[in-house]
């Protein structure tokens, strides 16, 4: 088990202050033997999963547990004290950037 999501709940106050349910009692359980894709249509929380799992927001309530990564050659043994000890999450914006980066960084050599 990498991470296990445990009866998250999270709700938002819509225009009118009316409780808008984004997720009700939310399981599920990803290992690091799977490849994970989450999508689905404009709003129905697929950000808002991610912001939770990465700790930018918070659910109402239930738990996330968090393994640590195995250790592998490309991924030297870490001791568990160290805060370094994370999961890592790669997006496409994050890969579109370096790519930008390296092009700004060729004009500016040019």
């Amino acid at each position: 088990m990498l991470l296990k999501a445990k009866n998250i709940n999270k709700t938002y106050k819509n225009k009118e202050f009316e409780d808008l349910i984004i997720f009700k009692n939310l399981n599920f359980e990803l290992n690091d033997e799977n490849i994970t894709t989450i999508y689905g249509p404009s709003g129905i929380g697929k950000s808002t999963l991610l912001n939770i799992l990465g700790t930018v927001d918070s659910p109402d309530s239930g738990t996330i547990e968090l393994d640590t990564l195995p250790d592998t050659p490309s991924r030297p043994s870490r001791q568990k004290s160290d805060p370094s000890n994370k999961a890592e999450c790669d997006t496409p914006q994050k890969y579109i950037m370096k790519k930008l980066d390296s092009a700004n960084q060729n004009d500016l050599d040019s």
